[in-house]
């Protein structure tokens, strides 16, 4: 019986060993310090990346050099529905209460994440408490960034308006100052950079939402005079597109310098100001934000992970903003987690290990806000369905100005069309 049992024992501790291994090495990959960074109207024309001519973004293009660039990233077209769609990962028809407003019953991205340790620091834009009149329109308030799940915020725009750029108005964890000076986009990258410097025991989730490039478009600090400018010229657009980049290059530095494995990743809220014209693969665009076509709703996006990722890559599957939630529990290693939308994980597919991809898209848009028309539709990489019937082939009618009738299409693009229809059917839209 005593030999029997040292056998046993002698079998059991490879085993054990094995599995201290295992949970040592699923530990080490469960807590990436992650750092999103959120800018603001900008469009995938203006960045090199994408084929645009008109600005430089060499922090950006390094990003892309060194991550993942993501090819087929859709948001909403405004920037309230974008972050209330990131911030949920559901659909703003179900989530969705009115501009400036995140409705404090739902549950966020920094709140699943704090089931795997983690704290949340939200740097920048927040505009989702809602001013007065935004709350007034609403019927309704919305949500501080404690109420969102934030452990630390630092922003622009709680209730305040205030300015975003020269002289700014920032509030720190409930207590709203107004500078005598200084450039907002400086203050928010110096906190955000200090932070990431500052050791921790637990993982972190930096979440900067920048205020570039939003209108007014002021010149950026290194144009003479700039401090003392206040009216908004879109000639300065470029200026501010430099200073956003530079902003990034702080922070790639910071990344680059982190104490432990930091996930970057970078997206848009929704297409450029329709005040701004660039070139883009040798083609002038005009800014879409606010409407649902291509110029509107289809986003850059880059992942930098040199831990984990294979650099100067290409994802081409279809994200939306539902699947941020999903891809970052996965990239955590939160098997078991709470979240019930219906946001596709895209986190294996840049792992290039086998995923499948999403099929289509689905985006149901009535902002309830300036002159902005409400749409819904759903669409992949080629075909795009409305639910008034509109049909479009995307790669030859980006803008969207020759709907295609039934009887023109082969039974390929018919069987297409009946799955989009589907999809829209799903979300309560039947035919």
């Amino acid at each position: 019986m005593y030999t029997t049992l040292i056998q046993k024992i002698g079998l059991l501790i490879p085993l054990l060993l094995w599995m201290a291994c295992s949970t040592s090495s699923t530990e080490d990959q469960t807590a990436p310090d992650i750092l999103f960074i959120l800018a603001d109207d900008l469009g995938l024309e203006t960045l090199t990346s994408y084929g645009g001519t008109s600005y430089s973004t060499p922090n950006l293009d390094q990003i892309a050099r060194e991550g993942v660039l993501l090819k087929h990233l859709y948001s909403m077209p405004l920037c309230t529905p974008s972050r209330v769609q990131l911030l949920t990962g559901k659909y703003n028809d179900e989530t969705y209460r009115g501009f400036g407003i995140l409705d404090t019953s739902f549950t966020t991205l920094p709140d699943y994440l704090k089931d795997a340790g983690y704290r949340s620091y939200i740097i920048g834009k927040w505009q989702l408490y809602g001013n007065e009149y935004q709350r007034k329109l609403a019927g309704q308030g919305g949500s501080t960034p404690e109420q969102a799940g934030f452990d630390y915020h630092y922003v622009w725009q709680m209730d305040t308006l205030g300015s975003r750029y020269y002289r700014p108005t920032i509030t720190e964890n409930g207590h709203t100052q107004t500078f005598s000076g200084g450039y907002g986009p400086d203050y928010f990258a110096g906190k955000l950079n200090s932070l990431m410097h500052q050791a921790a025991a637990f993982p972190r989730f930096f979440f900067y939402s920048m205020v570039l490039t939003h209108d007014p478009f002021l010149p950026a600090p290194e144009v003479p005079g700039a401090e003392d400018s206040i009216r908004s010229n879109p000639a300065n657009f470029a200026s501010m597109v430099t200073a956003m980049d530079r902003e990034i290059g702080i922070l790639l530095q910071a990344a680059r310098e982190h104490p432990r494995p930091l996930l970057l990743i970078f997206m848009s809220d929704n297409g450029t100001d329709q005040q701004i014209e660039s070139i883009c693969n040798g083609e002038i665009v005009q800014g879409g934000k606010g409407l649902p076509n291509d110029r509107g709703t289809h986003v850059p996006g880059f992942v930098w992970y040199p831990d984990s990722i294979t650099g100067n890559s290409v994802y081409e599957g279809l994200i939306d903003f539902t699947d941020l939630i999903p891809t970052l529990l996965d990239a955590s290693h939160q098997v078991n987690n709470r979240y019930d939308g219906p946001g596709q994980s895209f986190w294996r597919g840049l792992m290039h290990q086998s995923q499948p991809g999403r099929d289509a898209i689905y985006c149901s848009y009535d902002p309830h806000w300036g002159p902005w028309k409400a749409a819904t539709f759903a669409q992949d990489r080629t075909w795009k369905l409305y639910t008034d019937g509109r049909f479009y082939h995307l790669p030859t009618d980006p803008e969207e100005l020759s709907p295609l009738a039934d009887s023109i299409l082969d039974e390929t693009v018919t069987e297409r069309k009946a799955r989009l229809k589907e999809l829209l059917s799903r979300h309560g839209y039947p035919y």
